[in-house]
């Protein structure tokens, strides 16, 4: 199940975007004595309709997790002292994870852990009032390992309500030392 809402208040701390996310896969849940081994497993988040500068996402240390950077720069998830999963250097607007075995099997819990673990923050000081979010989560079957039929995905939405603020004026003035004359053009 990758469907979930959240508010996020404009400049306000990142918000858990799917608290009660999961994610199964039949071949993969039977690997590693059926705890799952999702090695090779991918999850892009976007917004729908394509990338926006303004999205910001993270992942927030905790539980099981270690939490190294993010979608600007790259960065890595780690469990048991281990990297599980890279986060890949897209930059803002969307977050790339692929899952690995660096020495703790990527499991469908650790997994799960990871995905309640994404954050969204949005950077506008005008932001819209709603962000769909589009998650897509693939198998990795690339090479056949899991049966015929290729890569398979699974998608879901996320959509976050935005509370705006209303930010305060600013005002400008252009000369240091303004000279006035009475009853003169302004």
């Amino acid at each position: 199940n990758l469907t979930s809402s959240a508010t996020f208040i404009e400049g306000g701390a990142p918000v858990q975007i799917a608290p009660n996310v999961s994610i199964a896969d039949i071949e993969l849940d039977a690997r590693n004595g059926g705890n799952g081994n999702y090695t090779g497993a991918s999850l892009t988040i976007t917004r729908d309709g394509g990338v926006n500068g303004d999205d910001r996402f993270s992942i927030a240390t905790g539980g099981s997790l270690t939490v190294a950077g993010g979608p600007a720069g790259g960065g890595t998830v780690s469990a048991g002292g281990h990297v599980i999963a890279v986060i890949a250097d897209t930059g803002n607007g969307q977050m790339q994870i692929t899952f690995e075995n660096n020495g703790t099997i990527p499991t469908r819990a650790l997994v799960i852990e990871t995905l309640r673990a994404v954050h969204y923050a949005n950077a506008s000081d005008d932001p819209p009032a709603t962000a769909s979010l589009r998650w897509t989560f693939s198998d990795g079957n690339d090479d056949a390992s899991q049966g015929t039929g290729g890569v398979e995905t699974a998608t879901g939405t996320t959509n976050i309500a935005i509370t705006p603020i209303n930010d305060p004026p600013s005002l400008t003035t252009t000369a240091s030392n303004p000279n006035f004359i009475e009853s003169g053009a302004s």
